[in-house]
């Protein structure tokens, strides 16, 4: 009897885990929720500070329970260290030294995190199937939050772009809705009826908002799994159905709670700005070429644009850490990548899908800046690589 008294409690643990990592957003929606627009309250939406805290003291809490990941080889250390230095140094040294700190430190903070979720995996503190499930339902409680807060203070002379709470700007509102969507989309492989009106409610919410990225990504993300994956390709009619089933609740939606010029209509504008902001960027990567400029830096000193990134990770990348950096973010993101590609299947598919959803959407906006998608991102990736990392834990 009293060796169950460990497990008894790692279980607990646990689950209270998952339930802080899949509220999280939703305590950034209540500490924003008052229409205060001091500078305080706008950097702790711009900076999602109670997922941060969360990052962190998941961390911490990892730390205190031991490594028991296995040791990368040496040649994945080295290619970290130098990444790690290219990263401290463009930092340190760049014109705006301060923000490039700030956001290499939150850099930082997700490794970390990632990590630490892959090591609490690896002990059996925390597993999977509660964090998904934790996230999932978090979504769906932040999504009726945010409805609430549109029908109780709907009336003109808002502005739905950024006089709402846990974003400064509505679109990033899209960025946790793809990245859920990809955890939750594939439930109808398990039958489970739950993910399945979670995916409808996240695609509805995120073109009732306007944000033309996400359902982009999800599709292009299920193509990409539909071609490497055949397990997927049995759920097309029924992700098809998903899809049609968000339009006609988005404009539903629509209809009872219009949020101007920031929701549907914003579907017919052009490629805002991001060809402009595109070039602008690579013109800045030409003038440092092998390490960047530090993170950070697009808005300041490169484009005379409001973009603070350029839309596009890859880009987003060169222009932080130039050609070498980004072939060493390459060479890690293959040693991680290569195995769990290869061992995806339909019980770890939410990670595939999300990854890859979060991933698409990179390409045209911001997911792998912003910290509500990153940490998604991040802890999808910890949960993923958790088996390739296994190492002490008891079997």
């Amino acid at each position: 009897m009293e060796a169950e008294v460990p497990r008894t409690r790692s279980i607990t643990r646990g689950v209270l885990i998952a339930w802080s990592i899949g509220l999280a957003p939703t305590l950034l929606l209540l500490v924003t929720w008052p229409d205060d627009f001091s500078t305080g309250l706008t950097v702790t939406k711009s900076l999602a500070l109670p997922v941060l805290a969360i990052e962190i003291a998941v961390v911490l809490f990892s730390f205190a329970e031991g490594f028991k990941l296995t040791k990368p080889p040496n040649l994945i250390l080295a290619y970290l260290a130098l990444l790690g230095t290219i990263a401290w140094v463009g930092a340190l040294t760049a014109e705006a030294s301060d923000v490039s700190i700030l956001r290499t430190s939150i850099w930082m903070v997700h490794i970390a995190y990632a990590l630490s979720i892959a090591n609490l995996c690896v002990s059996r503190i925390v597993s999977a199937k509660d964090i998904i499930n934790s996230t999932i339902i978090g979504f769906a409680i932040f999504a009726v939050l945010f409805l609430l807060f549109v029908a109780l203070k709907h009336g003109p002379g808002r502005s739905w772009i950024h006089d709402i709470p846990a974003y400064n700007n509505i679109r990033w509102f899209g960025y946790y809705a793809a990245a859920t969507t990809g955890l939750c989309v594939w439930g109808w492989l398990k039958r489970q009826k739950l993910p399945m009106l979670v995916a409808i409610l996240a695609l509805a919410t995120s073109l009732w908002t306007g944000s033309r990225g996400a359902p982009t990504a999800v599709v292009a993300a299920y193509l990409v799994a539909f071609v490497l994956f055949p397990f997927a390709r049995k759920g097309l009619s029924t992700f098809l159905l998903i899809l049609l089933a968000a339009i006609i609740l988005s404009l539903g939606i629509s209809i009872v709670l219009p949020l101007g010029e920031s929701a549907l209509s914003r579907f017919a504008d052009g490629d805002s700005g991001r060809m402009e902001v595109w070039k602008l960027a690579i013109d800045g990567i030409a003038q440092r070429p092998w390490f960047g400029w530090g993170e950070a830096q697009f808005n300041n000193y490169i484009s005379p644009l409001i973009f603070v990134h350029p839309h596009n990770s890859v880009l987003q990348i060169l222009l932080a850490w130039g050609l070498v950096g980004g072939l060493l973010v390459l060479l890690l993101a293959s040693w991680v990548a290569r195995p769990m590609l290869q061992a995806a299947n339909e019980d770890n598919a939410p990670l595939v899908f999300a990854i890859l959803t979060i991933t698409a959407f990179s390409l045209i906006d911001g997911t792998l800046y912003h910290v509500q998608s990153l940490s998604i991102f991040s802890l999808c990736v910890g949960l993923f690589a958790a088996n390739r990392f296994k190492g002490t834990a008891d079997p």
